[in-house]
């Protein structure tokens, strides 16, 4: 799997995915128009009501600017105007509800359709596998519930190898314990460090009320000032904790984050979950293999920052040498 710059993948997109693209894109204008004209709608509709008030408040200024005698005519042409607000809010309810009903269903069959014919292809001719049905959350749940997350739902899940280091990302929804969607999408990003450990550590960023449930756990602390004032460390082998964070681990991951600034969590386990030990989870409210409707899809830079996307956690290896077992 090799790393393309914005000119390789360019041609990449061009050469292999635009006629593909093109296909898709006359669609996606008219949903696009539709999902703007729904946005105006429901504040037209709310405003309407008051255009009559308003109409009849110009119309008075105008009499009293020009000094126009008052003349009971006036008052069909004021009543008039009070009733269309109401009669221009309740012609708009019902479109309005129309749009809000069905746009949203096909936007979200338009950006299947986009990611089974497009983005699909996109991480095959990279080198990604996109796992397709099949996966078991169970596989990770114990992963995620040590990193706060008991409830979550699958919506992408990829994996490869990236300069001799598996890998795999799952994109999830967090759910309550009913099903409930909240708005805290995010990714795990999990792979395997090249070190040997027994007990479990966990750095948490400063975003949300977590405590893990390792036993034996501990808040502790490193030599690095500004780390400790960065991330909360816990861990049930302080021994290990300081062989997994060396002080070349602590420069690196404060580089990293100051550089992507995620609310991250990263977890060192002894066991084996899908075949890696090391996992980071970043809490990012977004969809990260989502396409946005709202740019052309003959456009590169819709495709260019899911692949980026991709990439700035494939850095993480790179900045903090996952593969590397002498110094970390």
């Amino acid at each position: 799997m090799k790393k393309l710059d914005e000119n390789e993948f360019a041609n990449l997109f061009y050469t292999n995915i635009y006629q593909t693209a093109k296909i898709y894109e006359e669609k996606r204008k008219k949903l696009n128009f539709r999902n703007n004209v729904r946005k105006v709608l429901p504040i037209l509709t709310f405003c309407s009501p008051f255009l009559g008030g308003i109409l009849v408040a110009i119309f008075m200024f105008i009499c009293f600017l020009f000094n126009i005698e008052y003349r009971r005519e006036f008052d069909i042409f004021l009543i008039t105007c009070a009733l269309s607000g109401w009669g221009l809010a309740v012609l708009l309810f019902p479109i309005t509800a129309f749009l809000f009903n069905n746009n949203d269903s096909e936007i979200k069959e338009l950006k299947t359709e986009v990611k089974q014919s497009i983005i699909i292809k996109l991480l095959e001719y990279i080198g990604i596998e996109y796992v397709e049905n099949g996966f078991d959350i169970n596989i990770a749940s114990p992963v995620l519930s040590q990193l706060g997350l008991d409830y979550a739902e699958i919506d992408d899940v990829i994996k490869g190898e990236y300069n001799t280091l598996p890998f795999i990302m799952i994109d999830y929804n967090r759910a309550s314990e009913l099903g409930y969607k909240y708005r805290r999408d995010g990714l795990l990003f999990a792979t395997k460090i090249n070190k040997v450990f027994t007990g479990d550590t966990i750095i948490n960023s400063s975003f949300g009320t977590y405590y893990p449930s390792l036993t034996g756990c501990k808040k502790t602390l490193v030599e690095d000032v500004e780390f400790n004032s960065m991330f909360t460390i816990y861990t049930n082998e302080e021994i290990d904790t300081r062989y997994l964070l060396t002080p070349t681990f602590l420069e690196r991951f404060k580089e990293f984050q100051k550089k992507k600034s995620y609310n991250i969590r990263v977890y060192f386990t002894r066991k084996t979950y899908m075949d890696s030990n090391i996992f980071f989870l970043v809490n990012s409210y977004r969809d990260f293999f989502d396409i946005d409707i709202g740019r052309s899809f003959l456009n590169k830079d819709n495709y260019y920052s899911i692949y980026k996307d991709i990439f700035d956690f494939l850095e993480i290896a790179e900045i903090l040498k996952l593969n590397q077992n002498i110094g970390l």
